[in-house]
């Protein structure tokens, strides 16, 4: 997948995607995706003034936003509402503690963003103070909570859940 890679001034990296994706298998019903499966909120759009309470922390799916964040690294978290709109496009949302994950841990993290972002750049990394864990993986209805970065915990959530949101048909996601 063709991409671009831009760099804000905040130390914030963003991933530009130019293409709808590489197509994937379709996955047959009895395919256990890691992850814990959550009950799916909805999809509506609503507007930007309103607050939405989610199932969970951080949210898998539900009403959000119309503009959706930068796919890439963040130093700032995004609003949720905006996040869960990268999860209904297929993305995967790696969320961390930054009071437990910090200095060559997190740069491993941040390398392993850059590495997966290559196959689809439908990817975030982004602190959140205010999970209960250390880490936590979410795409479109499911959520991994992780106590210790495991970077092949990681590398199997992505791979299972990367553009297989419901805005994607086998992962051809609109952009």
């Amino acid at each position: 997948m063709s991409q671009q890679k831009a760099q804000a001034s905040t130390g914030d990296e963003f991933f530009k995607i130019e293409t709808p994706g590489s197509p994937l298998p379709p996955l047959s019903v009895a395919t256990k995706l890691p992850g814990t499966a959550l009950p799916k909120l909805g999809q509506d759009h609503v507007p930007e003034t309103k607050k939405v309470k989610y199932n969970s922390n951080p949210p898998t799916s539900g009403p959000h936003y119309a503009i959706w964040a930068q796919w890439g690294i963040h130093t700032k978290a995004p609003l949720d509402e905006r996040l869960v709109h990268n999860l209904e496009h297929g993305g995967v949302i790696i969320s961390y503690k930054p009071d437990q994950i910090q200095g060559q841990v997190l740069e491993q993290i941040k390398a392993q963003v850059r590495d997966l972002s290559k196959n689809n750049p439908r990817i975030i990394l982004t602190p959140r103070p205010n999970l209960d864990t250390a880490i936590a993986l979410t795409a479109w209805g499911y959520l991994q909570k992780l106590d210790r970065y495991d970077p092949s915990a990681v590398t199997a959530f992505y791979n299972a859940h990367i553009a297989r949101g419901p805005e994607c048909q086998n992962g051809l996601c609109p952009n």
